[in-house]
């Protein structure tokens, strides 16, 4: 592949977004408002990945808009509270920008929430930005990474997801994508395959040599 036929794609929270702190922070208060019971960080981690409607439904169907409705305030609230950059993720995305390597990110989150973040990163670093508001089919579907990919006028098979659950392997497997699992998100290092790194200058050293 040459490299400047290369699109990558990231996942949000978990990968460039160190956001797992706010996604459990936000759960434990709505859950704990709406059921009087707080769940384990683990049992919370296992449906990071899902788009937040999916994951609540799960929970209690019939008052999942309620929850959602009070997940946000409290998401609006606390975000920069608990979230911030990855340390590293600026440069990767300034030393793709600098190689004229297309970038989108693809995430479950809705667009509300990621405008709770787009302060964070520089201007024209990352080129599209598809949420879960964005598309009828959600991770591990491959819709989300496909129309990232359509929308920049990349080839499948010339693009490389990247992210931190089994959702994310599964999508980028279901789109025709390479994925390379990081291990500083959500998810378990044994479910992301054979391309896993544990840091960002490993991921750097991954993605300039494909």
């Amino acid at each position: 592949m040459e490299k400047r036929s290369l699109t990558v794609i990231f996942d949000l929270d978990g990968t460039l977004l160190n956001s797992i702190d706010l996604i459990v922070a936000c759960y434990e208060a709505t859950l704990s408002h709406f059921t009087g019971k707080v769940p384990t960080r683990e049992e919370i981690l296992k449906d990071v990945g899902l788009p937040l409607k999916t994951a609540l439904e799960r929970i209690d169907k019939d008052r999942a808009k309620e929850m959602e409705i009070y997940y946000r305030a409290f998401q609006k609230e606390n975000h920069d509270k608990f979230a911030s950059l990855y340390p590293g993720a600026i440069k990767l995305l300034e030393d793709l920008h600098k190689r004229e390597i297309k970038v989108g990110v693809a995430t479950s989150k809705a667009r509300a929430g990621l405008e709770l973040c787009l302060h964070m990163f520089p201007k024209d670093f990352v080129q599209v930005w598809i949420t879960a508001d964005d598309v009828e089919h959600h991770k591990p579907h491959p819709e989300p990474l496909l129309t990232v990919a359509e929308t920049l006028q990349a080839t499948p098979s010339n693009c490389v997801y990247v992210g931190d659950t089994h959702f994310d392997k599964e999508s980028a497997s279901n789109a025709g994508m390479q994925f390379i699992g990081v291990t500083w998100g959500a998810g378990l290092s044994n479910e992301l395959g054979n391309k896993v790194v544990d840091t960002f200058d490993e991921l750097r050293s991954s993605l300039f040599l494909l």
